[in-house]
Order: structure tokens, then sequence, then C-alpha cells
């Protein structure tokens, strides 16, 4: 157990790391009910970095984080536009489009990189087991940074996830605010794709999230048990990749996976007793 937490402790400590940071997050875009803008938004984030590559650039280049940044900016800004669209095409849709888009690109661009099959591979399942204590430091800082913005805005954040259904599609207020939004969340995701790699990014903000708005009733409630499971899920992902020689990314998503079923399950027979001792003692 000491060795496997000496050689694994800068991956479990970046878990931890976007666990906080994509807790928090994915609770809101459950709110929203535009469940998969992360995914869309990752693989925009995993298409800057392919298009930097395919310029040139050195996967550990700057300058590759500038141009995955910008590409994913550029998408947040596009996809808060849909609102307007909202009327006559649901958004999920555009955000599907964008994230197939998306994926296409980056398998296009792979096939004409050298050993393109590899950093396909590599930006979907990321290297999460390989990453080193100054990468985890630096992580670290970008999430305060960006945790510090989410507190202060979180008030209004929170007010136009609650209202979201109800609010008007044409509010160039909201308009903006959807941009901030999601502007946000592409910085969290190019940087997480880079180690995390899209799917681990998709499971780190729905998993959890998903798993607290079952168990809590508050916004407080679902985020500290999202909080709670997620470390706890990912810790065994971890332990399982490492025991069973498994790439660290894909077992923690498999991991979160089962999590959540085995909750729902859980949840989905409480429902079930509940209701027939309520029938039971109606009768």
């Amino acid at each position: 157990m000491i060795e496997i937490l000496t050689f694994m402790a800068p991956a479990i400590c970046m878990c931890i790391i976007l666990v906080g940071i994509c807790g928090y997050v994915g609770i809101h875009v459950v709110m929203r009910e535009v469940i998969f803008i992360d995914i869309a938004l990752a693989q925009i984030a995993a298409l800057g970095v392919s298009f930097g590559m395919f310029f040139g650039l050195e996967i550990s280049d700057p300058l590759i984080i500038i141009v995955s940044l910008t590409c994913t900016l550029l998408a947040a800004f596009l996809l808060s536009l849909t609102r307007k669209l909202h009327s006559k095409v649901p958004q999920e849709a555009f955000i599907g489009i964008l994230y197939a888009t998306g994926a296409a690109a980056v398998i296009l661009t792979g096939d004409r990189l050298p050993h393109g099959s590899e950093h396909v591979h590599d930006l979907m399942m990321g290297h999460l087991l390989w990453v080193n204590w100054n990468e985890v430091l630096i992580y670290l800082a970008v999430y305060l940074i960006l945790g510090l913005l989410y507190f202060l805005l979180h008030t209004r954040l929170l007010n136009i996830s609650q209202m979201q259904k109800n609010a008007k599609n044409n509010d160039h207020k909201l308009v903006f605010w959807d941009f901030i939004f999601y502007a946000l969340m592409g910085i969290l995701v190019t940087f997480a794709v880079r180690v995390a790699g899209v799917l681990l990014v998709f499971g780190f903000l729905i998993v959890p999230a998903v798993i607290g708005t079952l168990l809590g009733t508050s916004f407080k409630s679902k985020l500290i048990i999202g909080w709670i499971t997620g470390l706890l899920v990912s810790l065994m992902g971890s332990y399982l990749s490492y025991s069973l020689d498994f790439p660290t990314g894909g077992m923690v998503v498999v991991t979160l996976g089962l999590g959540l079923f085995l909750v729902a399950i859980i949840k989905g027979i409480r429902l079930w007793l509940l209701k027939v001792q309520n029938d039971h003692h109606i009768a």
C-alpha cells in the first residue's frame, strides 16, 4: 500500500484537485440541463492541442495552451449565442454537433501527425498516471484562481442556473452570463484535458454532480456529497488501475460510472420500498 501511495501520489493529488473544481461546476451543468456541454468543450480543447501540434508545436509548448484555450473560448461564445435559438432548436443539438465536429477534426488532424493514433488516444484518456509534482502545483494554482472566481460569482451563477428553464432566450444579460459560465468552464477543461483526457474530464464534471443531486437537496449538500463520493471513487479507480495494470484515466472513468449506477440502483430501490410502504398504509 505504501508503494502504491508513493508511486501514485501525484496522480491522486491531481484527482483531488480535479474533483474539487469539477464537482462544483458539474452541479451547475446538471441544473442547467446541458449535460454534454463539458465533453463538447473538452473535445474542442483537445482539438486546439491537435491544431497546435499540426502546425509544429510541441505538446509541452506553452503556446499550445493558448491555441487550445482560444478554440475553447470561441466555442463557448458560439454556444452562449445558441440560447437565442433555443425556441427553434434545443441547445443540446448544437452541443452534440460541436462535439461530433471536434471529435472528427481531432481524428483528421491526428491522421496527419506522426504517431497520430497515440496522440488521439492520449487526448481521450490523458496521462494521469505520469503527472509530476510540478504539474500538480501548476494546476493547483490555476484552479485556486478559478475557484476564487467561481466563489465571487457564485450567487449570480446559481440564480441563473436555477432560473434556466424560465429564462427568456432573448435576454442579453443572460447570454452574457452564459458566456461567462462557458468561458470559465472552457478554461477549466483546457487545462484538465492535457492531463486527464476528454473522457475523464467529462466523468469528473458529471458523475459526482449527478450522485450529489440524487442524494442531496440543497446546493451545499449536493456539493459535499459529490466531493466525497467523487474522491472515494477516484481513489478506488486509481488503486484498481495500479493493481490490475490498466490505464489510470480509463479505470477511473469506469469506476465513476459503476459508482453512479450503484448509487442510482440503491436510490431506486429505496424509493420503491417507500412507495410500497405508503401504498400499504393507504390500503
